[in-house]
C-alpha cells in the first residue's frame, strides 16, 4: 500500500482477538506509521491496553500533540449521543481507563468478597 501524507486510516477495534502483548505491538506500528507518513488515524477501541499503548508510543515519539482521545457515551435522560474530547482534560484519559477497566474491578471485588483481602 502506498501512503501519501494526510491520508486517513480508519480502524474499528483492531485489537479484537489479539493478546495484550500483540495489542501493544500493533499500537507501536500505528504510531510509527502516523509519524512517518503523517497519516490521520481514527481508531475505535474498548481495550485499555491498546489505548494506553497508543498514548505511550505517541509520547515517546514526541507526537502527543497529534493524539486526540474521545469518549462516546449516551445521555440516558435525553437519549442523545455525547462525544467528548478527553485528551486535554485533567483526568479525562485516566477516567476513561478506569471506565474501561471497571468490569475487571467488579470481578476482583467479587473474589475479594468471597475470599477476603490481605489488606
Amino acid at each position: 500500500m502506498l501512503w501519501k501524507q494526510g491520508d486517513i486510516l480508519i480502524l474499528d477495534e483492531p485489537e479484537i482477538n489479539l493478546h495484550p502483548e500483540w495489542q501493544v505491538e500493533y499500537a507501536k506500528t500505528l504510531v510509527s506509521l502516523q509519524k512517518e507518513f503523517r497519516l490521520k488515524i481514527l481508531v475505535t477501541t474498548h481495550s485499555p491496553y491498546f489505548m494506553r499503548a497508543i498514548e505511550c508510543f505517541s509520547d515517546t515519539n514526541n507526537i502527543m500533540e497529534q493524539l486526540n482521545v474521545y469518549r462516546v457515551s449516551k445521555d440516558k435522560e435525553k437519549g442523545e449521543t455525547l462525544i467528548e474530547n478527553v485528551s486535554y482534560t485533567e483526568f479525562g484519559i485516566t477516567d476513561l481507563y478506569d471506565e474501561l477497566s471497571a468490569p475487571l474491578e467488579k470481578l476482583e471485588l467479587l473474589l475479594d468478597k468471597k475470599y477476603g483481602t490481605d489488606e
